[in-house]
């Protein structure tokens, strides 16, 4: 299962899931970064996992009760329930929050922010990864962009407009992007692709994401899609 979470064949596709929060972990820590990390929406706590795995002391927070109870389970670490607007956290006690695909789901980006800037330390590191607005594939592709996918996603950035408001909310001007790509199943690109397409050919991709070739997997750019940025608090 997995559905009860919101995030329906997610799981189906953990091992992937796991290897790109990697890929990400490592990346936080080749920027310089303190150990304690809070993942906001976490889901079902692959970051957390991933990035203890890397040495950090890491806690998720997502609004999904259901997420915590498997983060717990299944790997072992911790998921608190809660929204980052008013979850009971201690100000200043973060050197690091992740905001991993989930800045274009809120309503108040700005008031979010403001509350993580609250909650690091001086100095700490906010990571924020969304889809790139002043992206090729947004460009070619225009209104049928996957990102545009309302009501779940609700706000849309460039790399410059996500400094704009970053610095807005009291965030040093952003000082590293990476495009980190990710390893897709075919089982998981095919039904996004039957979803959006419909009619004959979206029950074919359906099909195929059903099948055995489902299994498989290739890379993803992330360049001229989406991004990673990560800006600091000031000291």
């Amino acid at each position: 299962g997995g559905g009860e979470c919101g995030y329906g064949g997610y799981l189906q596709d953990r091992e992937l899931i796991l290897a790109n929060f990697a890929r990400r972990a490592r990346w936080i820590t080749g920027l310089g970064a303190g150990r304690r990390v809070l993942d906001v929406g976490a889901a079902y706590g692959f970051f957390v996992a991933a990035a203890r795995a890397q040495g950090f002391d890491a806690l998720g927070l997502e609004p999904v009760g259901t997420c915590a109870a498997f983060a717990a389970r299944e790997l072992g670490v911790e998921v608190c329930t809660g929204r980052i607007e008013d979850a009971p956290l201690e100000a200043g006690s973060f050197d690091v929050v992740t905001l991993f695909d989930v800045i274009e789901h809120l309503a108040d980006p700005a008031a979010a922010l403001r509350r993580i800037h609250a909650l690091l330390a001086p100095g700490g590191l906010l990571v924020v990864e969304t889809g790139d607005l002043g992206g090729l594939l947004r460009r070619v592709v225009g209104s049928g962009w996957y990102y545009y996918d309302p009501p779940q996603h609700l706000t849309y950035f460039c790399v410059e407009s996500l400094d704009h408001l970053l610095r807005a909310t009291g965030f040093a001007p952003t000082f590293a992007v990476g495009y980190l790509g990710r390893e897709v199943s075919v089982r998981n690109f095919c039904h996004q692709l039957g979803r959006a397409l419909g009619g004959p050919l979206g029950a074919a991709s359906q099909a195929l994401a059903r099948s055995p070739a489902g299994r498989l997997h290739f890379s993803v750019p992330d360049r001229g899609n989406a991004f990673v940025a990560a800006a600091r608090r000031d000291a």
